[in-house]
């Protein structure tokens, strides 16, 4: 079930605090055990805190596809894609860089980019923004496109998080704006065009394409240079 489902639900019959909430929540939704901490505080929180607990909580909605089918076993035709991004930064903000890697077809290629001065979170936006454009570039359109991601921010922003967000004006559950708007906006666009299937994949777990880009990511920022490399 949606974070948005569950919390509808939630404020709609229970009000934070109240005998059976705990329980309400366990209901709704399939939850990992990393729920229970966060979960716990928001019944006893102060009123005023709910709306910025409720964001922390929904970052545990997913649980990560920790194996999926490797890239190098899957069978891609002309017209799948299958992207893995990344992206980090050294101080957050520091000196950081975004990186992706596409597969179709049976070719791959890359792309990284670097900036003196950014976040995390920026970067991780921008490896994403960076593969689709990549792929609007290919001379046919593809029928299908998955992107794996290890940002839960990333995940959870363009699959849940944006619908309120824009229903808002661009503001967080807390009535402060969302961060990088720009970026999100972009991404919303680009994930309107080409709707893509998103994955949570946990980072440096063994996914030998998710390690690629991390590697990617870690010598742009040595290098603070940009590069795209191409079949």
């Amino acid at each position: 079930m949606a974070y948005l489902d569950v919390l509808y639900a939630l404020n709609g019959e229970v009000l934070p605090g109240k005998s059976g909430w705990l329980a309400g929540a366990r209901r709704l939704t399939a939850a990992p055990l990393g729920w229970e901490e966060d979960l716990t505080k928001l019944t006893l929180a102060d009123l005023a805190l709910v709306p910025s607990l409720w964001e922390r909580l929904a970052q545990g909605l997913y649980d990560p596809v920790v194996n999926p089918v490797p890239a190098k076993e899957i069978s891609l035709n002309a017209r799948d894609v299958l992207i893995h991004t990344d992206g980090g930064c050294i101080g957050n903000p520091g000196p950081g860089a975004w990186a992706f890697l596409i597969r179709s077809g049976g070719e791959r290629w890359e792309g990284s980019g670097g900036e003196d001065l950014t976040t995390n979170n920026k970067m991780e936006l921008t490896a994403v923004i960076k593969s689709l454009e990549a792929v609007g570039e290919l001379p046919n359109r593809p029928q299908r496109i998955e992107i794996r991601t290890d940002s839960q921010y990333v995940k959870n922003g363009i699959t849940t998080w944006i619908r309120s967000w824009l229903a808002n004006g661009w503001k967080t559950a807390s009535k402060g704006p969302v961060k990088n708007q720009d970026l999100w906006e972009r991404l919303h666009l680009l994930n309107q065009e080409f709707h893509p299937h998103w994955t949570w994949v946990k980072g440096h777990a063994g996914n030998e394409d998710n390690e690629a880009c991390d590697q990617l990511v870690q010598k742009t920022i040595r290098q603070r240079s940009s590069s795209v490399k191409r079949p």
